[in-house]
């Protein structure tokens, strides 16, 4: 697909200084298969908004469910927002993150996650955290019809800084491929109940501690 390999070039170029193109970098590449796949790169070079309205536009047209699986659950308010609306239309919204820490990195992003678990919670989110091991996937399935496979977290690093890339497909088929394998991790999680989280202060706090470094996580 000529615009994945189009974002190769991009973040090549911009590591390298060095210019892909032509025939031997860009072939022509034969139909494979029926399935529509549409590719969104995000850079900061390039349109650094565009995977955040891809997720943002993606949960606002939510009608019957939202089955989200990240590691980094740390949503600005516009997504925490979406989420929220969604849920208190009647969306079912499940989301999976981490539960188990990889670095020290990862253990200070898991609190700054945690304190934005009461919002969800209070608006009818299901959170669930994954334990058997850390959960590295970033995929989305939105009314078991529309699918987002990709790089990029639930984090304002991710959506503002970093070079990322998403493919996403309108295909029941392979979004119930997909909700299988969402119903399988759920299996190795623990549910968050709401009433964890009523008192949050603390987590808050650290999170507004985190603010001025917020283009650092």
């Amino acid at each position: 697909m000529r615009t994945l390999q189009a974002a190769f070039a991009e973040t090549w170029r911009d590591a390298t200084g060095q210019l892909l193109g032509g025939d031997h970098y860009f072939p022509p590449l034969p139909r494979r298969g029926h399935l529509a796949v549409q590719a969104v790169p995000s850079s900061p070079a390039s349109g650094a908004t565009e995977a955040y309205m891809l997720f943002l536009l993606a949960i606002d047209s939510a009608r019957s469910s939202i089955a989200l699986t990240n590691p980094y659950f740390v949503p600005d308010d516009g997504i925490a927002r979406a989420l929220a609306r969604a849920a208190e239309r009647g969306v079912d919204v499940s989301i999976i993150t981490a539960g188990v820490a990889g670095s020290n990195l990862d253990r200070l992003l898991r609190v700054a996650s945690r304190a934005h678990f009461p919002r969800a919670l209070k608006a009818g989110v299901k959170v669930y955290e994954y334990h058997p091991a850390y959960l590295h996937a970033k995929t989305v399935v939105i009314d078991r019809r529309w699918v987002s496979i990709g790089s990029v977290n639930i984090d304002n690093r991710s959506f503002a800084l970093n070079s990322e890339l998403n493919v996403a497909a309108l295909d029941r088929g392979l979004a119930s491929r997909m909700m299988d394998v969402f119903a399988q991790d759920l299996a190795y999680t623990r549910q968050v109940p709401p009433g964890d989280w009523k008192d949050a202060t603390l987590g808050r706090l650290f999170y507004m501690s985190l603010l001025p470094l917020r283009d650092q996580l």
